[in-house]
């Protein structure tokens, strides 16, 4: 059995694309025609593996020309109509153009996509390794995930540890430009008096300041306070 590493994650080779003597005759969007790109798995067992992230390589190349993954199995993933026949996307024609000019296609799929999380449990990461691997690697086939960088955008945890922290420093700057627009007057017809669960405090605690943003919001648009009043409650009820 032949495996390989890439970017840490191991792989193991699956199956060989080839031109069967014997095509496929389908009907597709309207068209008659025979296709021949086909995968021989190595091992049969491959057409139902699980959802894992696989690697395409032409010939002895170091780097793989394509990077995807699936969810389900494999088989469903490339199409293999008959056992056999790639219908897998839109690299099907490039796959088998690369038969045709004698070149080798093969398929690599990921040992053991799983993370172990700190309670035991594992997941499934097979979109977190396709993603490192495009991004480190750039494969030439891929079109989509290439301009992504998954270290961009701000970590929820540190949004929720600001808002734990400020939150009460940011309602207070809201209620301050309700002072500051002489809106005072608007500003508890904003808030529900109702008597409230602690949880549905807290979350009232937040849709109140959302009504008093965006009625602030409004205001400052030109909208007459009494219109954005009943436009934020409607919103926000």
């Amino acid at each position: 059995m032949r495996y390989k590493k890439v970017e840490g994650f191991k792989f193991l080779h699956v199956a060989n694309a080839f031109l069967s003597q014997v095509p496929w005759k389908v009907t597709y969007e309207g068209r008659k025609i025979e296709w021949d790109a086909a995968l021989d798995l190595l091992y049969p067992e491959v057409a139902n593996a699980e959802q894992s992230c696989y690697l395409v390589y032409l010939d002895d190349e170091v780097k793989p020309v394509y990077v995807g993954q699936y969810s389900g199995v494999f088989k469903d993933r490339w199409g293999l109509k008959k056992g056999k026949y790639i219908w897998h996307g839109k690299h099907d024609d490039t796959i088998k153009a690369a038969l045709i000019e004698g070149r080798k296609v093969s398929i690599w799929l990921s040992v053991d996509p799983y993370a172990e999380l700190s309670d035991g449990r594992k997941v499934n990461i097979n979109k977190g390794i396709e993603q490192i691997i495009i991004e480190a690697i750039q494969p030439k086939w891929n079109t989509t995930g290439k301009s992504n960088d998954s270290t961009v955008g701000e970590p929820v945890i540190n949004i929720c540890a600001k808002y734990d922290r400020n939150l009460p420093e940011i309602a207070s700057s809201v209620w301050a430009s309700f002072e500051k627009d002489n809106l005072n007057n608007y500003l508890e017809k904003l808030i529900k008096k109702d008597e409230m669960s602690w949880g549905e405090l807290q979350e009232e605690k937040m849709t109140g300041l959302s009504r008093c943003r965006h009625f602030l919001n409004y205001v400052s648009s030109g909208v007459k306070p009494e219109d954005a009043m009943v436009f934020v409650w409607r919103e926000f009820p």
